[in-house]
């Protein structure tokens, strides 16, 4: 090939690439929104959605025995295990749940000196010195010597005070256990839920009388999640609109939404590319069987897309959340992305998450380009645009939940707009493989 041959395909190849023979979208958007909460069910359990995604199940609010493997029951004699739900549980049926003690996790110095001081002045109320307190001993008593700069001020000589330890080691003996101040009796089952706020770290030293006999177990506080599985309505149809809907009918009856009606429909999974996620939907919404089957398309059950589109030029659904707001929710629905272009000319390229338009080399003449993003940390859409004109002036804005700000300047040396549009192109495929996981592409 001669040297002005290769020139000339150099230059066309620069010239698509630079005129739209490239792509600035990005592939659905197939992540999964979180949801918004936990929904109760009839039966009394949470249902909520796991990190990836999948409906589980948590036990009641307060069921502690849930965080303990076993199920409890209270009596007039006391609390009982009446069967073991973990396998491999410490605690078997029919044990008696006695006395607990906090088995607080080792720390470092600086750590335990804090939890000293916060448990020491939480017990004196602040009426003492920290150093005079001692966890299995009376706390001294006022009156000591003040004449050693404040060593002895209540209590004596610091150096013949026993410190402060924090329960840490494992106790197997009875009386040990109730020895610790930190320790108490289990009269009912109340008496144990306050550690729930521990669950999935803490553990807990119980005693257990068991077949005539007293000791002492060390028993984790889990937090407890159990997979539903679910038989989702015309999945291949609600992959589409990035949704999984699954008729609360098909549910058993413990775990369907408390205060459903017989016909609802619960939202397993929302993406995050689609029009529905944008507009509000989240796991865990409850939406009507009508409006399942605007979605999928079901024929007869209600008005089609097609339909609403002519009719109001919006699709219009309503959903109730966990916390039961109502959500009215309008959205335009997914559509095949649009790319046009034409060499040294100009360039149009749109889908759900970018869009980009530029005339002339290199977009010289205008640039218009945006992009919209989910940001985990707010549960919000932003939404980016910006454009150049005659790489001279230009301008865009910001907008969220939380308003709208927008720009407009000269430039008088390099235009930003333009070069922030061309590194995000750059950088595409790599955010694709880091964020999205996709390989390849």
């Amino acid at each position: 090939m001669s040297r002005a041959r290769l020139l000339a395909w150099s230059a066309l190849g620069a010239s698509l690439s630079l005129c739209g023979c490239h792509s600035y979208l990005v592939p659905f958007d197939e992540r999964h929104l979180p949801a918004q909460g936990v929904i109760e069910t009839e039966g009394g359990q949470l249902l909520g959605v796991s990190a990836d995604g999948q409906l589980v199940a948590h036990p009641a609010r307060g069921d502690v025995g849930a965080a303990l493997g076993v199920a409890l029951h209270e009596q007039a004699e006391g609390v009982f295990v009446t069967n073991a739900l973990a396998p491999g549980s410490a605690l078997q049926r029919g044990d008696r749940l006695l006395w607990a003690a906090a088995a607080l996790p080792p720390t470092g110095a600086l750590i335990q000196r804090s939890h000293r001081a916060a448990l020491a002045s939480a017990a004196l109320g602040d009426s003492e010195p920290l150093e005079s307190f001692a966890p299995d001993a009376p706390p001294a008593q006022a009156g000591g010597d003040s004449s050693k700069g404040g060593d002895s001020a209540k209590g004596g000589d610091s150096a013949n005070r026993p410190a402060w330890t924090l329960p840490v080691a494992a106790t197997r003996d009875p009386a040990s256990l109730r020895a610790l101040r930190t320790g108490h009796a289990v009269n009912q089952i109340r008496d144990l839920r306050g550690y729930l706020a521990g669950a999935g770290w803490l553990e807990l030293d119980l005693l257990v009388e068991r077949g005539g006999r007293e000791f002492v177990l060390r028993v984790p506080l889990d937090r407890q999640e159990t997979w539903v599985p679910t038989r989702p309505r015309l999945p291949s149809q609600g992959r589409w609109r990035g949704l999984e809907l699954v008729p609360t009918e098909s549910l058993p009856r413990e775990l369907r939404p408390a205060g459903a009606a017989e016909d609802d429909v619960l939202v397993t999974r929302v993406a995050r590319g689609s029009p529905l996620g944008q507009a509000g939907l989240r796991p865990l919404d409850l939406i009507s069987r009508g409006d399942a089957a605007t979605l999928l398309g079901v024929p007869g059950e209600s008005d089609s897309i097609s339909e609403q589109l002519a009719r109001r030029g919006e699709v219009r659904i309503e959903a109730r959340a966990p916390d039961g707001e109502r959500k009215r929710l309008g959205f335009l629905p997914r559509r095949e992305p649009t790319q046009l272009w034409f060499p040294l000319a100009f360039a149009y390229e749109r889908d759900a998450s970018r869009y980009h338009f530029g005339l002339g080399w290199w977009d010289v003449l205008f640039h218009a380009s945006g992009r919209k993003e989910y940001l985990p940390g707010l549960d919000d859409y932003v939404e980016t645009t910006r454009w150049s004109l005659l790489t001279v002036v230009s301008g865009g804005e910001t907008s969220s939940e939380e308003g709208t700000v927008r720009h407009v300047g000269v430039n008088l040396i390099a235009d930003r707009v333009r070069a922030e549009y061309f590194l995000e192109w750059f950088d595409t495929p790599r955010a694709l493989r880091v964020e999205r996981g996709l390989e390849g592409y």
